[in-house]
């Protein structure tokens, strides 16, 4: 995750923060969304709020068009060469009967919101989400038959017609309630600074440019991280007392990201995103 999609705080709770008397919350706005994106990246890109988009599956080389019988006998899925052939996960839990028919959504899930097959609607009760991740196809009450995710589609159309089918979800991670509050510290330090009043930002920290403010990374970094030597950290010492035990607790190795694994010999598996989504 690269940026916020959603600001960790509001105005409101800025102006809460700074104790001001203003006539509207908005005044706080972009120092929220500021202070959010800067402790964002401080922290190691952890928690970008509440993320929506569409994903378009398409599925992997692993289809199983065949099931071993009990005895030993092969029976093959008449179905797989059909360029709608549903989707089989290979990698399923090994104590089912079956493989599951599932997909691999990015991000770590909160809430799917709608499926379409052929641009129609489908029934929320005939899928579920597991651990966050994965998108399972259940079985219809009425039928005893699984259901199947379709295995292919035609990603030059759009999601409304036939021959396609999408994901809207939701994804992501809120900050913490400490993540928040040190945001509203630092967000009131900055309205402050922009005001002409005392505050406890270093000169050349902040700027105000029409768009709303810009925080200097690399300025307020240099006084953040406090390093004894080149290799030696020694943590955070902002000055602000909830940025720092935030900043500490969370990322006190000053990391630019979260740490992530990867092999060459690892296919991607994720269902895509296109376009702008």
């Amino acid at each position: 995750m690269s940026e916020v999609c959603t600001p960790w705080i509001e105005g409101a709770d800025v102006a809460a923060c700074c104790g001001a008397e203003v006539t509207t919350d908005a005044v706080f706005d972009d120092f929220a969304e500021a202070a959010s994106d800067l402790l964002f990246e401080l922290s190691g890109r952890r928690f970008p709020g509440i993320c929506e988009t569409t994903a378009r599956p398409c599925r992997t080389m692993c289809g199983c068009p065949w099931q071993i019988l009990s005895r030993g006998h092969i029976v093959w899925n008449p179905n797989y060469l059909d360029p709608f052939y549903g989707w089989w996960s290979c990698n399923g839990d090994a104590c089912g009967c079956w493989p599951l028919s599932r997909v691999l959504l990015s991000g770590y899930v909160t809430e799917v919101s709608e499926v379409r097959i052929n641009g129609d609607v489908v029934d929320p009760d005939t899928y579920r989400v597991d651990q966050h991740r994965w998108l399972v196809r259940t079985r219809p009450t009425a039928d005893d038959q699984p259901n199947v995710w379709p295995g292919c589609q035609a990603l030059d159309l759009p999601d409304t017609q036939d021959g396609t089918w999408a994901v809207d979800y939701s994804y992501g991670v809120d900050a913490p309630i400490a993540g928040q509050n040190a945001a509203s510290q630092l967000a009131c330090e900055m309205w402050k600074q922009c005001n002409g009043q005392e505050c406890s930002l270093p000169p050349g920290v902040t700027r105000t440019v029409r768009a709303g403010v810009v925080v200097e990374r690399p300025a307020f970094v240099a006084w953040g991280w406090n390093r004894g030597g080149r290799s030696i950290p020694k943590g955070w010492n902002t000055g602000l007392p909830m940025v720092d035990a935030f900043l500490n607790a969370y990322n006190p190795a000053g990391l630019t990201k979260a740490p992530v694994f990867w092999s060459p010999a690892t296919e991607g598996k994720y269902a895509p995103t296109l376009g702008l989504a």
